[in-house]
């Protein structure tokens, strides 16, 4: 089908993220109503990742829906598809603006479905519905940012002295550069180590699963300069908020990646 080889791919789970949150409790809303945006990762192959997004939104204060919404749509822009790409704005835009007209944000935590939201929905489906939408739509950390002095449930998942390598994702760069993802860490007690080449990890999302000198291997190239700093910083273990990011930077270096979420205990 195209995918190479030697392509460390996810796995996929045999529960949705919907199974995981049937029976869950909802927060008070205190803080805000908000809609989860799932995309394909946290609801396909790591919907435990969802689950505590969610788990920890409420725990803050916030209520969480996750209405029935398709993935970002990224994929068709990157290869030039960009009437299927409004397709899927529409559908999803569609869902959302009732949200957002009833008081919701929206956030993911996929960067690449957070840039979607607040920058290509309003260029492919110009008008008041993707202009709401984008206003009301933020990464996962961004929306938390303000709450991380007063919780009480931000705790290290397990102790290290160590400093947690860190990886910003392009889209999560273009939008917050990383900031509220590391002050996460921070606030749970670890230290971060940025990790940057300023530019792409070479995977560019499903460009470096293709087979060939286009695909998998330009991919590694790219990204060779990254693993040679993730080497020469001498951490044992990294952080990055991207599901993509993290598969090359595993395949590229063996150290073990994780999202910012895993980090800390499940509330």
């Amino acid at each position: 089908v195209g995918v190479d080889r030697r392509r460390t791919l996810p796995s996929f789970s045999h529960r949705r993220l919907k199974d995981l949150l049937s029976g869950a409790p909802q927060g008070t809303g205190e803080k805000g109503k908000l809609v989860f945006f799932p995309d394909i990762y946290a609801d396909y192959n790591d919907p435990e990742l969802g689950y505590r997004a969610i788990a920890l939104l409420r725990s803050l204060g916030y209520s969480v829906e996750v209405p029935a919404l398709k993935w970002s749509g990224m994929p068709y822009i990157s290869y030039g598809d960009v009437a299927k790409a409004t397709e899927v704005a529409e559908f999803n835009l569609k869902v959302l603006e009732p949200f957002v007209t009833a008081g919701y944000g929206v956030v993911a935590t996929e960067p690449t479905a957070a840039y979607m939201l607040t920058e290509m929905y309003p260029n492919l489906v110009p008008g008041t519905a993707s202009k709401k939408v984008a206003e009301a739509s933020t990464s996962f950390f961004a929306r938390i940012q303000g709450d991380l002095a007063g919780a009480k449930n931000i705790t290290a998942a397990f102790p290290t002295e160590e400093p947690i390598g860190f990886h910003i994702p392009c889209h999560e760069r273009a939008l917050t550069g990383g900031v509220p993802a590391i002050a996460f860490l921070e606030r749970a007690g670890f230290k971060v180590k940025v990790v940057e080449t300023g530019t792409c990890c070479g995977m560019a999302g499903t460009f470096g699963m293709k087979h060939g000198a286009l695909g998998y291997d330009l991919s590694m190239a790219v990204g060779d300069r990254l693993f040679k700093l993730f080497e020469e910083s001498k951490t044992k273990l990294v952080a990055s908020e991207s599901s993509v990011c993290s598969m090359q930077i595993i395949d590229g270096t063996g150290l073990r990646v994780m999202h910012p979420l895993y980090f800390v205990k499940t509330v």
